[in-house]
């Protein structure tokens, strides 16, 4: 499995799981919005019981459920700075639309 990170992103989850001590980011998909399908991120906690796929980028140990490995393999995670604000992007080879917001994808062949 192969997720990438920028530089900057590796940054950022670095500090969210120092100050929980957490193990790593879960990442996963969740329905959502008007186009399907949004990825969620947490801190994994350390000693957590898994049946998750982990890989690692940037430093960071991903987590990611079995169900959604192939949804997630090949994701490219960036900090996207507009103005003042920032946020995070996603981007996948699988992505085929998105809902005007921004908040969530249609994959291909994700039903």
């Amino acid at each position: 499995m192969n997720i990438t990170i920028s530089p900057e992103v590796a940054t950022l989850y670095r500090k969210q799981i120092k100050k929980v001590d957490g193990a790593g980011v879960r990442i996963s998909l969740k329905r959502s919005g008007c186009s399907g399908w949004k990825y969620q991120t947490e801190i994994q906690p350390k000693f957590a019981s898994t049946d998750e796929r982990v890989c690692e980028s940037g430093g960071i140990l991903f987590y990611v459920p079995r169900n959604d490995v192939d949804a997630i393999n090949g994701l490219s995670i960036a900090l996207e700075k507009e103005g003042l604000q920032q946020m995070i992007k996603f981007s996948h080879p699988d992505i085929v639309g998105s809902c005007g917001c921004g908040e969530s994808v249609t994959l291909k062949d994700k039903k």
